[in-house]
C-alpha cells in the first residue's frame, strides 16, 4: 500500500499515535502573497521581502474543524526549538520565512508551532516538529498556488483588477476542490488585495472542499470571506 494511502486508512479508521486523540478532522493550509502581508503590515512592525523570496509563502498548517472550534495551543510542555528542524532551513528561510525584521527570526515558526503544530502531535504522519514543518514544506510543493495562478493567466500587477471567481477557479482546476480567499483592505490604494489563499486537506494531506466556502455557496450567500466578488488587486509591489 502507498504511503499515501496508508496515512487516508489511518486517518479513516481513527488510527494515531502519541499520548491522545487528535481534536481536528481536516488542515487548513494557507499560504500568503509577500507584497500583501508587507502592505498590511501595521505601523509598529517593519516588514520586508528578502531577496530570495519571489513568490507565495506557507502562513501556516492549521488543524482545523468542519464543525466546532479549532484546536490551539495544545502543549506548552513541547516547546518550539529551531535546531529539530535544522535540516529545513535551507527551505524554511525561503518559503516559510518570517517577514517581520523587527522580530526575532525564528519568532514565527515558534508561533505557528506553539498555536498550532503542538495541537497536530498523533495525527497521522506528525509526531513531532520536524514532521510538522516538513509537511507544510510538502504541502506547499505540492499545491503551489503561484504557479496555478499563473496557469489561468493571472500574474502580479499593480494596475490590473481581477474578479474573486478568477482566484477561485484557478485553485480548483488543479486541486479540483474549493478553496478559501482572503483579502486585505489598502487604504492608499482603496481597493482589497489579495492576501491568502487556503487550501484545505483531509487528515492524509488529499485536497478536500473548505467547509466554509462549501456552506456558503449551498446557503445561497456567495463567498463570505474577506474579498469583494470584483476589483481585487494581485500587486506587484509595495
Amino acid at each position: 500500500m502507498a504511503g499515501g494511502d496508508m496515512l487516508r486508512l489511518m486517518a479513516i479508521i481513527g488510527v494515531i499515535s502519541g499520548s491522545g486523540a487528535i481534536s481536528f478532522d481536516y488542515y487548513t493550509f494557507a499560504q500568503t502573497w509577500p507584497v500583501t502581508t508587507c502592505e498590511d503590515a501595521p505601523s509598529y512592525d517593519d516588514c520586508a521581502i528578502p531577496s530570495n523570496v519571489t513568490g507565495w509563502i506557507i502562513h501556516g498548517l492549521w488543524p482545523s474543524n468542519s464543525q466546532g472550534s479549532d484546536p490551539f495551543y495544545c502543549d506548552d510542555s513541547y516547546p518550539f526549538s529551531t535546531s529539530e528542524i535544522q535540516p529545513l532551513l535551507p527551505n524554511m528561510t525561503v518559503y516559510w520565512t518570517n517577514l517581520y525584521t523587527s522580530s526575532a527570526w525564528d519568532s514565527f515558526w515558534d508561533h505557528e508551532w506553539t498555536k498550532h503544530g503542538t495541537c497536530c502531535i498523533g495525527a497521522p504522519g506528525i509526531t513531532d516538529e520536524f514532521d510538522y514543518f516538513n509537511q507544510g514544506l510538502e504541502n506547499h510543493f505540492s499545491f503551489q498556488v503561484g504557479h496555478m495562478l499563473n496557469a489561468s493567466g493571472i500574474v502580479p500587477s499593480d494596475t490590473a483588477s481581477y474578479d474573486l471567481s478568477d482566484f477561485y477557479n484557478a485553485v480548483k482546476a488543479v486541486t479540483g476542490k474549493t478553496p478559501e480567499i482572503n483579502c486585505a483592505w489598502d487604504k492608499t490604494r482603496y481597493q482589497q488585495l489579495v492576501y491568502t489563499v487556503e487550501i484545505c486537506l483531509d487528515l492524509a494531506f488529499a485536497p478536500i472542499d473548505c467547509p466554509g466556502s462549501t456552506a456558503a455557496a449551498a446557503a445561497g450567500l456567495g463567498y463570505t470571506e474577506t474579498c469583494h466578488t470584483t476589483g481585487l488587486l494581485y500587486p506587484r509591489t509595495i
